[in-house]
């Protein structure tokens, strides 16, 4: 599969502060996670990758284009901004139909009734913007993204303020989307959203490149089981009251997890194993990785 993107040594500075440095990824997957926590540069990164703005040295390629040079590429991507700066005089309809024909569509009609069904904006899509709610811009801004099917999609927080049916919608859609060839960038720092979604990711920290490959890699580095123990409720809760977990052992090795599960059981104590999720892989590359200011390439 080709690249959908590549970043080479990327660096971009505003007055004192370094936003990223020296950063390279390469894209082949279809749903590459770019995660960090906030201030990590990702934004800036993807203002970079949409020609917004000019990096201080490196060089980056969107669908084997240059965006600063080939304009014409942006036509093939989508893009959701974690602020999306909506016109609020226009109905979501209108601004759809704007959009649909920035892109040059043949049927902006019928790609604009596509992705009003798609993310269910019929109730309030005639309205002005200006009457939405945070949830329903958001979703009219991911409804623009999606306009026209592109080759690759990228959405930069692309859950903020939307409901737990609208983030489990998003995530079917993706899925959707990705059988039939689409690709994605997803910037968050909400990672569990990406477990089981996403194929490759690249973690940032204070502008830097900790972490980058395919997952199923990541997950053998830094990965692994953990073994916890769950107090059962005491006299008078409710039996399916939840208790907080403790972790008894965390090992890279499913058999010991297992070892260990089995003894507890026959000592009476309820356990549960537990492969470690993306969160606990990002918590770890960022107190092994990102304290020593390097890089991983798995």
């Amino acid at each position: 599969m080709e690249a959908a993107l590549r970043v080479e040594g990327v660096s971009k500075r505003f007055g004192d502060v370094q936003a990223l440095r020296g950063v390279s990824i390469e894209m082949n997957g279809s749903i590459h996670g770019l995660l960090g926590p906030n201030g990590a540069g990702k934004t800036t990164l993807i203002r970079i990758l949409l020609g917004l703005l000019r990096p201080d040295s490196g060089s980056v390629e969107l669908l084997g284009s240059n965006p600063m040079e080939d304009r014409s590429i942006l036509l093939d991507v989508g893009v959701a901004h974690e602020k999306p700066a909506l016109p609020g005089w226009i109905s979501g309809r209108r601004y759809l139909f704007h959009v649909a024909r920035l892109k040059r569509l043949e049927d902006a009609k019928q790609a604009v009734e596509r992705v009003v069904n798609l993310f269910r904006l019929l109730p309030f899509i005639d309205r002005p913007i200006s009457s939405y709610s945070a949830g329903m811009r958001q979703r009219v801004s991911l409804a623009a993204a999606f306009l026209g099917e592109p080759r690759l999609i990228i959405l930069d927080e692309p859950t903020a303020n939307l409901d737990p049916v609208g983030r489990h919608e998003l995530r079917e859609t993706i899925s959707s989307m990705r059988r039939r060839g689409h690709r994605f960038l997803i910037s968050t720092h909400y990672l569990s959203e990406l477990d089981g979604l996403a194929d490759e990711v690249t973690m940032l920290v204070n502008g830097r490149v900790v972490a980058s490959g395919k997952l199923s890699c990541l997950q053998e580095r830094y990965g692994g089981w953990v073994v916890e123990t769950y107090e059962p409720p005491a006299e008078g809760q409710e039996a399916d009251t939840i208790i907080e977990a403790r972790a008894l052992l965390e090992t890279p090795n499913y058999e010991e997890a297992r070892r260990l599960a089995l003894r507890a059981l026959q000592e009476g104590i309820q356990v549960e194993i537990r492969r470690l999720g993306l969160e606990d892989m990002f918590v770890r590359v960022i107190l092994r990785e990102g304290r020593k200011g390097g890089r991983r390439q798995v």
